[in-house]
């Protein structure tokens, strides 16, 4: 939704990745294979990697074709954006999902666009987007996370934050049950 409504990525582009712009993803090694399968055509996995490394591995394939980004992590990763942006040279649009510290640097190349998602969610011109996403959830042109049930209420959660740090998910949601 974020590259439909922010950064303004035709619908129909983005639910065919192959058909459209190619899409680069920076991900961990586990789940690899499903972004590629998901349309992803330049995968940089960020295992046991510095950030100066995962920065020139995404300028190397960007080539100065950047156009726009998304952050869904968090400030240090926005900040690794910003400089891959700044590099790149071009006008680029940026939608962190996490706020930017007033410290960080905006490059001169880049429109940063303020993702507000409660906003988003709550307002009613946003329904097109929902129903689309349904029609693609049916198409099977986007897939649902598997889910990983830990059982063990309050006991399971440091195992669960365990399993988070360590990126052992392979792309599954995890829920703990709490009953």
């Amino acid at each position: 939704m974020t590259l439909w409504h922010w950064l303004g990525v035709p619908m129909k582009t983005a639910s065919k990745p192959t058909n459209g712009p190619s899409a680069a993803t920076n991900t961990p090694k586990e789940v690899m294979l499903l972004v590629s399968s998901l349309g992803a055509t330049h995968i940089v996995t960020y295992n046991e990697k510095t950030d100066y490394r995962i920065f020139g591995e995404i300028l190397c394939l960007a080539q100065g074709r950047l156009t726009k980004a998304i952050d869904i992590v968090g400030h240090s990763t926005a900040r690794l954006a910003l400089k891959v942006i700044a590099a790149c040279g071009r006008p680029v649009e940026f939608a962190p999902l996490a706020f930017l510290s007033s410290k960080d640097a905006i490059p001169s190349n880049a429109t940063v666009h303020t993702v507000k998602m409660k906003r988003f969610i709550l307002d009613c011109e946003s329904e097109k987007y929902g129903t689309l996403l349904n029609d693609m959830i049916g198409r099977q042109s986007v897939r649902i996370p598997e889910v990983k049930l830990l059982e063990g209420g309050l006991g399971a959660v440091e195992d669960g934050l365990w399993r988070l740090k360590n990126r052992s998910l392979a792309g599954e949601k995890l829920i703990v049950a709490v009953s």
